[in-house]
């Protein structure tokens, strides 16, 4: 049976622990054994409202589970307010029946060894500790190979300790909170529960180039230049998986008709899934009396979720990410001049 008590002492009023019973997994209340035990308060806690603390010497207080526990790890807060020589020793002790005599474990918290696990040996598990600080200790309950190991503050398991007695026992069914006979500072207690399941954080990123889900619209500003009197139609096909809205200018130079349909065909990189439309409206700006009309259509279908940068011939500036290489038929560079009023046509095309 794995640990599944639990009791953090936020339903009980400001007074002595003994006869409460709050929580959930525990046969009875808590019982003073030795003192007056432990002392519900709302001041110093580690969550909710309430913890208890001890400040009275030699004073023992225990509570039974309502069933015996073979396995699981059960976690505890605690902390004291000083950790000079001479001040208390206090501990959280888990026993396989009531009375000392059925220790089997025991969590310690003094001035001379810090925090440390106890058993048939003792593991440090910190030898210096701070005054005034709340420290979480989780103990793994090991029945069936008598044995204990606990663990600091969510940190690395220490070595694993047989129990006190060195003889076996048969099951866990007492919890035990107590104090030694100094009276220099105060020890606390709070949030027992089961310490499974606690939350890992792993700091793992996976960066995927076509895994991740974007809306990419992507405005691309194209330029057809044709300074003279031709028509010309090229064809670049573009399929760059991203939303694109194109405005291309025709600039021609003479009384011109210049048609040009580009459709660029870019095959992209990315496994994505966007279904994206390129729409470009184009503007004929021309010194003289001359009609331009250019068409640049780009079906673009990508659904990406990953994020890599379009590179296409049509200036797409895109948030999608699809690495795309589109081959153009035909590459054209304008390398024409003025010179006064007159234009001089250095156009020439690379195949």
């Amino acid at each position: 049976m794995s640990w599944t008590a639990i009791e953090n002492f936020n339903t009980y009023s400001d007074g002595n622990l003994a006869t409460n019973n709050g929580g959930t997994g525990w046969a009875g209340a808590w019982t003073a054994v030795t003192g007056t035990g432990p002392q519900v308060q709302g001041t110093t806690v580690f969550e909710g409202a309430k913890a208890v603390s001890l400040s009275e010497a030699d004073a023992v207080s225990e509570r039974q589970l309502t069933t015996g526990v073979t396995s699981g790890i059960v976690h505890v807060a605690i902390r004291k307010s000083s950790v000079a020589a001479g001040s208390i020793t206090f501990a959280f002790t888990l026993r396989s029946a009531s009375g000392s005599a059925n220790d089997q474990v025991r969590l310690l918290f003094d001035a001379d060894a810090g925090i440390s696990l106890v058993g048939n040996t003792t593991e440090v598990l910190s030898a210096s500790p701070n005054a005034n600080q709340w420290y979480e200790v989780d103990i793994e309950i090991d029945q069936a190979n008598s044995r204990f190991r606990a663990r600091l503050d969510g940190g690395t398991y220490s070595t694993y300790v047989a129990d006190i007695g060195n003889n076996g026992f048969t099951s866990i069914t007492h919890v035990v909170l107590a104090q030694s006979t100094s009276t220099t500072g105060t020890a606390f207690w709070d949030d027992i529960r089961s310490g499974e399941g606690s939350p890992s954080l792993s700091p793992s990123t996976s960066l995927s180039p076509s895994a991740s889900a974007s809306a990419s619209a992507s405005k691309s500003a194209s330029a057809s230049l044709s300074p003279s009197a031709s028509e010309s139609a090229s064809a670049s096909r573009s399929a760059s998986r991203s939303a694109s809205a194109s405005a291309s200018q025709s600039l021609s130079p003479s009384a011109s008709e210049s048609k040009s349909a580009s459709k660029s065909a870019s095959a992209s990189m990315s496994a994505s899934e966007s279904a994206s439309e390129s729409m470009s409206a184009s503007a004929s700006l021309s010194p003289s009396a001359s009609s331009s009309a250019s068409a640049s259509a780009s079906a673009s279908a990508s659904g990406s979720r990953s994020a890599s940068p379009s590179l296409s011939p049509s200036a797409s500036l895109s948030q999608s990410a699809s690495a795309s290489a589109s081959p153009s038929p035909a590459e054209y560079v304008n390398k024409y001049s003025t010179v006064g009023n007159t234009y001089t046509d250095k156009y020439s095309t690379t195949l």
